[in-house]
């Protein structure tokens, strides 16, 4: 049976790769995906026919590859992986301070201006990601250090 630090963790691992398959889809789409995600300068890049945009896209997939495996490897999927405590709660950190913009994003809504509402839903994403993920680390924390977790102290 899964426990709720392992189930979390997988969610936190859906949930990037789930981001990295977005981002890919960005890449296709190309200018105007950019435009809708808020990347301005990379869409009149991708216009022009620059790799700049898709270069630096593909490297946040693989970016965010690497997270949803660390946090495979959390949650006991996957083989440990180095500094797996660090790695996650780092990860978990930068989907925090993301999100923590959800108050900006709201006030900016509130304010009208033509705030575009989904600034506000990649807030409100990323803020849960981060939870997600840094609950499960707590809740798996002493089986994450673990080089592998014997059968008996599994949580």
């Amino acid at each position: 049976m899964k426990t709720a630090g392992e189930t979390l963790l997988f969610l936190g691992a859906c949930a990037n790769f789930a981001i990295a398959l977005v981002h890919v889809g960005i890449v296709i789409v190309g200018s105007p995906a950019y435009l809708y995600f808020g990347a301005a300068g990379l869409a009149d890049l991708a216009a022009q026919g620059s790799p700049i945009p898709a270069l630096v896209t593909l490297l946040l997939v693989v970016v965010f590859v690497a997270w949803g495996l660390y946090a495979l490897s959390g949650a006991g999927i996957l083989p440990r992986l180095p500094w797996p405590r660090a790695a996650l709660l780092i990860i978990s950190f930068i989907y925090l301070g993301r999100g923590s913009l959800l108050l900006l994003d709201l006030a900016w809504l509130i304010l009208g201006a033509g705030y575009p509402f989904r600034q506000f839903v990649f807030s409100a994403v990323s803020l849960v990601v981060g939870l997600v993920i840094l609950v499960g680390v707590i809740l798996r924390w002493r089986l994450i250090g673990l080089r592998r977790s014997p059968p008996e102290v599994r949580q």
